[in-house]
């Protein structure tokens, strides 16, 4: 996968372990602006960076390099666990780069990485991190659903509806390919209209270090990506759901005799998840 990037070895530096970058050949070039840039971001200095918000097991900042806006993202240790895995396993950001690579040889949209950064201690990986050019005016679907009412989609039934009809075809054929996501939630999802008299509705995927291709997609993956995607509630209505169904099972190539058993496998997953959290006696509160 790094075979045709341009890899630059760092010693340790500033109480940082040893560093080993990849740069993506023909994109951001392997200087010493880069570096110093990717060392203040792994030193954990905020000037000239960003924050945002991320799950606990990541750092995320927002920074702009030669006028382009680009997301720097580190992958924090989650215990003993993680050390064993960056033993015999690629780092966290290279299977996030690899999982992108897959899907998007599928012609489906990633964020495009330029950088790739592993820290070492005695050669083994300690920590990674990697630097994606930002997409912009692409909120994720949380924000599209109800989480910004400038997008104008809650008012907006026919618009809603052909974004409903979009994403249903986008997973669909993410499934029909047998492409599986570690985590198809609306804020892994991001989603941009394109201008013109149609304003077709693109996605953009996050998150695809676990990302998975199968020859034919076994249904504990199908139902649990359909479930991450289903435990939404806020902004999506019960005719919202049936029209992504009929849709998706149409692009992923669901037959009625499994459309029944999966929808039925989906709906007790997600409602047991609901009672679970509390959104069913209304005592949880949706992020």
């Amino acid at each position: 996968m790094l075979a045709s990037w341009v890899r630059v070895d760092q010693p340790p530096a500033s109480g940082l372990p040893a560093l080993r970058f990849w740069f993506r050949s023909g994109d951001a070039g392997a200087n010493s602006a880069w570096i110093e840039r990717l060392r203040a971001f792994l030193s954990g200095s905020v000037e000239g960076f960003d924050e945002v918000r991320s799950s606990k097991a990541a750092i995320v900042r927002r920074a702009e390099v030669d006028g382009t806006a680009y997301f720097f993202k580190r992958f924090l240790l989650r215990g003993f666990g993680d050390r064993i895995k960056h033993a015999v396993r690629p780092s966290r950001a290279a299977r996030a780069v690899t999982g992108g690579e897959i899907v998007s040889q599928h012609g489906f949209r990633v964020p495009h990485v330029v950088v790739l950064v592993e820290m070492r201690r005695l050669g083994v990986v300690v920590g990674s991190a990697f630097v994606s050019e930002a997409i912009e005016d692409a909120p994720d679907l949380k924000q599209w659903f109800g989480g910004n009412p400038e997008l104008g989609l809650t008012e907006d039934w026919k618009e809603k509806r052909r974004l409903v009809r979009a994403l249903a075809r986008e997973v669909g054929n993410w499934h029909g390919a047998g492409l599986y996501h570690g985590d198809m939630r609306f804020g892994n999802i991001l989603c941009r209209r394109e201008e013109g008299s149609d304003g077709e509705y693109v996605f953009y995927w996050l998150d695809n270090e676990r990302n998975r291709k199968f020859e034919s997609l076994p249904l504990e993956v199908r139902v649990q990506n359909l479930d991450q995607l289903n435990i939404r509630r806020i902004g999506v209505a019960l005719t919202d759901r049936l029209r992504f169904w009929s849709i998706y099972c149409e692009h992923a190539g669901v037959d009625r005799r499994a459309d029944a058993h999966v929808r039925r496998v989906v709906q007790e997953r997600t409602k047991s998840r609901w009672a679970k959290w509390g959104w069913l006696d209304g005592t949880g509160v949706e992020d």
